[in-house]
């Protein structure tokens, strides 16, 4: 495993082999990140309101832009698998036409910082789960109809709130298969609609 970082002024493909160093600021070459990799956005190496863009299905370990200042935008259209950690930036804009899938054999944290999720989440981790660290947000700005997209999906494993408040489209459990448990606490919920079975 290793840690890598955008240092690509203007932004791009999060596939570039000329966009990931090995250290911040670092010399760029083919580091795209692997599945066992984290992925590191900050300040240096990425102009304010620059773009990266996932244009289709990536498998890291994790996410950080937790000390991303500047304005930025994340764009995804292709699902993100993700193994580890996420962190994420008030100061970013995250938006996709896909799912996040969180995986891994353990406890997977998310750390909005305030940011807005960009898709719904769907937690398929047998032997793990996932744990939000502060508020969570995944609706659409509009709160439109397509609410759907914005769901928190639990196909196996945890999702514990530690009693944040959880602002999504709705929960859902489509798949009764396999051990799901929702430990909600006193955190307030505001869904757009409640499905499961």
């Amino acid at each position: 495993p290793k840690t890598v970082y955008w240092n690509k002024a203007g932004g791009g493909n999060w596939y570039a082999t000329d966009a990931w160093a090995l250290t911040s600021g670092g010399t760029v070459g083919d580091y795209v990140p692997l599945p066992q990799d984290t992925a590191i956005i900050q300040d240096t190496g990425l102009n304010a309101s620059a773009t990266i863009t996932i244009n289709s299905a990536i498998y890291v370990s994790g996410i950080d832009c937790s000390t991303r200042t500047l304005a930025a935008t994340l764009t995804t259209s292709g699902n993100c698998v993700f193994m580890g950690d996420i962190k994420l930036s008030s100061a970013m804009t995250y938006s996709s036409s896909a799912l996040n899938y969180f995986r891994k054999r353990g406890i997977q944290k998310i750390t909005s910082n305030g940011a807005r999720f960009w898709r719904g989440l769907y937690v398929d981790n047998v032997t793990g789960g996932v744990e939000l660290q502060d508020a969570f947000n995944c609706s659409n700005a509009t709160k439109s109809s397509n609410g759907t997209d914005y769901f928190i999906y639990f196909r196996s494993g945890t999702f514990d709130t530690k009693g944040y408040s959880v602002t999504c489209g709705g929960l859902s459990a489509p798949t009764p298969e396999f051990r799901r448990v929702a430990y909600l606490r006193n955190s307030t919920i505001t869904p757009f609609i409640v499905t499961g079975k």
